[in-house]
């Protein structure tokens, strides 16, 4: 069956262009825009066009996408994930605000253009992970810690002081106009390591070992010091979350010996995660094809 895209969008064709003017949609926690509507490409959403939507989970922009007018997405509440693409070259002001249930973005590269990405950040100061996706096949998931401004009064000069608080400013800054500059943005976490929450921290490392894109041995080693040192509160929080693949994984990049396995799988068991015994008892097996003694509970 045919969708009619005017039961869901409303939108203006000119030029030969399509512009989506607003969504006729209040229940649906999906938002796919098509790249086409009736045989012209989707080059822009209009100001406003999505505001207020408070059901929106996730948003998926079409591939022609040029422009995002102001406060086409303001306060979408609910909205977590966004996937675009790297063609967008002007959002509006406040496109994205309020919008701070967003922790992760997906950019696929077509063009080589970093703007919307830069832009987009500029509108989210709460931690976000971008995952890049390049024309040679190759991907990079890079994280970008929190920021928030604080003010504080020096009394007896009466001079009001900007305060930054974690290191989301600094790594921000490393998006340029054609791509990320990922030498800097590694240098940046040996000195900001201390700044943000060690959960912050521990994920800079983590997917950046995970998909070392343009990474350098020396960073390499330095990531895998960090996460081989907080190996433990790392397997913690993963397990609390359920998060079993990236568990998995985690072991793959720092693990070198059984017994560190061992250990998390008794950490696991004192903390009464039956699931987490289970996953990592079968990953020590599968590893090194032995099983080990069941637990009982």
């Amino acid at each position: 069956m045919e969708i009619d895209m005017n039961d869901i969008f409303k939108y203006e064709i000119k030029d030969g262009t399509c512009t989506i003017m607003g969504y006729r949609v209040d229940d649906v926690a999906e938002c796919i825009i098509p790249d086409m509507i009736d045989d012209a490409p989707v080059t822009g959403i209009a100001k406003y066009a999505f505001s207020e939507h408070r059901e929106l989970v996730s948003v998926s922009l079409p591939k022609e996408l040029a422009a995002i007018g102001a406060h086409a997405f303001y306060n979408c509440r609910s909205l977590r994930m966004i996937k675009l693409y790297d063609g967008i070259t002007d959002m509006g002001d406040g496109a994205f605000k309020n919008c701070a249930m967003v922790y992760k973005a997906e950019i696929t590269r077509v063009k080589g253009n970093m703007k919307c990405l830069k832009a987009l950040m500029e509108e989210l100061n709460q931690e976000l992970r971008i995952t890049i996706n390049y024309d040679n096949n190759k991907s990079a998931v890079i994280v970008f810690p929190y920021y928030m401004y604080e003010y504080e009064e020096n009394t007896p000069g009466r001079i009001i002081n900007q305060v930054t608080i974690g290191s989301g400013v600094h790594y921000r800054e490393c998006i340029g106009g054609s791509d990320i500059n990922y030498v800097q943005y590694d240098r940046i976490f040996n000195v900001e390591k201390n700044i943000d929450v060690n959960e912050s921290a521990w994920k800079v490392a983590y997917w950046r070992l995970r998909y070392p894109y343009m990474l350098s041995e020396e960073s390499y080693d330095m990531y895998k010091t960090y996460v081989h040192s907080a190996l433990e509160d790392i397997a913690k929080s993963m397990m609390r979350a359920e998060d079993y693949e990236d568990l998995t994984a985690l072991l793959d990049i720092a693990v070198s010996e059984r017994k560190e396995v061992s250990a998390i799988v008794e950490t696991a068991r004192d903390l009464g995660m039956i699931k987490a015994v289970g996953v990592l008892l079968e990953y020590e097996k599968g590893r090194w094809q032995q099983s080990r003694k069941k637990y009982e509970f």
